[in-house]
């Protein structure tokens, strides 16, 4: 959705699902203990598997908006945000503060809006009174990112054979092993109480699961 319906241009950016960097590695090994203990019974020692998704790559990137619309254009939230952008006044810093993500609040100077931001001004919003901004603001879609996202997934396989074409196959399989955080992305709604918070994760927590399969 445009803040101006009529600068398609003004829109150019980044895609909502766009990661500048992915690193993705899938690791399967056979682990040779038939050859290390040969001296154990096969069906013991024959058959195990260590397996391992790594998974890294860039935060998604996301737009800071405007609490109002504009004049020009008026306020559209048909898709449940308002698109209308503020302009930028200085390059806004992200500092983490007890697991969240969130902006520095020092009052913005000749804002009147008391968004108590220093990096965002709404365009025509003066003494704390306004309907819609003068026109849309300069800040570019998508120009700020959350935090990067890695994973690791891990899984231990034991295949034995119970008759010829018969094999009953264990797995332990652990997700997300580190147990690693990564947060969503900020909100994004200049004034709103949560803004500049990131207040859930993108990641579940660790997972352990154990399998039992019989193939035949």
């Amino acid at each position: 959705m445009q803040q101006n319906p009529f600068c398609y241009a003004c829109e150019k950016a980044p895609s909502g699902f766009d990661f500048t960097h992915t690193f993705t590695m899938n690791i399967m090994y056979m682990v040779p203990l038939d050859r290390w203990m040969s001296m154990m019974p096969k069906r013991l020692v024959h058959g195990w598997e260590l397996g391992s998704i790594i998974r890294a790559q860039s935060g998604y990137p996301f737009t800071v908006i405007s609490p109002f619309g504009t004049i020009p254009y008026g306020t559209d939230t048909y898709d449940g945000y308002q698109p209308t952008r503020p302009d930028l006044v200085q390059p806004a810093s992200r500092n983490p503060a007890k697991g969240s993500v969130q902006y520095s609040s020092n009052p913005v100077v000749a804002d009147g809006t008391n968004l108590t931001q220093q990096y965002f001004v709404t365009p025509g919003c003066l003494n704390g009174s306004c309907a819609a901004q003068i026109r849309p603001g300069d800040l570019d879609r998508n120009t700020f990112r959350g935090d990067p996202i890695s994973n690791v997934d891990f899984s231990l396989i034991k295949d034995t054979k119970l008759k010829e074409n018969t094999m009953l196959q264990f797995r332990a399989e652990f997700f997300n092993l580190l147990n690693q955080h990564a947060f969503q992305t900020p909100g994004e709604v200049l004034g709103a109480s949560g803004f500049g918070f990131s207040s859930a994760t993108v990641l579940p927590e660790r997972q352990i699961q154990f399998a039992l399969r019989l193939i035949f």
